[in-house]
């Protein structure tokens, strides 16, 4: 009879060494909360578009990376489903934030996470295949605050980042056709479109619209939603 392992490229967490996990996690938890950050958890499985969608059906992550099954259906109700490990847990706390509309709360979302996430990956000495992350995120209305990011002087717009981008595509969906990303006026035209520029303070948006010469439309009919 073979000699039961653990799975190559994971292992087991064991006394002392837990202890040191265990301090680590609370210490985490006492600077989140000092800061007024929220825990989250999501599940460690999610459907499998959501990755498809938020990292990239191109990226090495999604085509060779990603520990992947069909959930085949129970009943004649049901259909299948194809499920993945969480290879990251960006993607699943932006879906919990959608699903659960916590958009719509006015407030800005300060929230974190820790827990295991799972790459298949080749081994090496301190990369596993299953492996634990600390992050955070604040989260606000996705366009709210890409707007909010592109008019602050002398900062990175959220939508210079690949994970800015990927937010902005869970909430909006893909950029318009014959675009590879969403830039600042497009996102004003959809912020228009869907008169969600009425959410942000005047002020923003007249900053945004001299730093970018965003026309059309006049600066009070953009504050108001309309289409000038």
């Amino acid at each position: 009879m073979a000699t039961l392992k653990a799975v190559r490229g994971t292992r087991d967490l064991l006394p002392p060494e837990t202890d040191l996990w265990n301090r680590i996690e609370a210490t985490a938890r006492q600077v989140f909360a000092r800061y007024n950050f929220g825990e989250i958890r999501t599940p460690v499985f999610e459907d499998t578009s959501l990755f498809a969608r938020s990292v990239g059906e191109e990226t090495d992550i999604v085509s060779k990376e990603m520990y992947s099954w069909e959930d085949r259906a129970r009943a004649q109700s049901e259909k299948a489903q194809s499920l993945t490990l969480r290879p990251e847990n960006t993607a699943g706390v932006v879906r919990a934030y959608i699903e659960h509309k916590l958009g719509e709360t006015g407030q800005l979302q300060k929230l974190y996470y820790i827990g295991p996430q799972f790459r298949r990956e080749r081994p090496q000495k301190g990369r596993y295949r299953q492996f634990w992350q600390i992050g955070k995120h604040y989260l606000e209305s996705g366009l709210e605050r890409a707007i909010y990011d592109a008019s602050r002087p002398g900062q990175k717009p959220l939508l210079d980042s690949e994970q800015g981008q990927r937010i902005i595509a869970m909430v909006c969906g893909p950029p318009p056709a014959g675009r590879a990303r969403w830039t600042v006026r497009l996102i004003a035209e959809e912020a228009v479109k869907r008169k969600l520029v009425a959410k942000v303070s005047p002020a923003t948006v007249h900053i945004l619209l001299r730093s970018h010469d965003l026309k059309p439309w006049r600066e009070k009919n953009v504050v108001r939603g309309e289409v000038g």
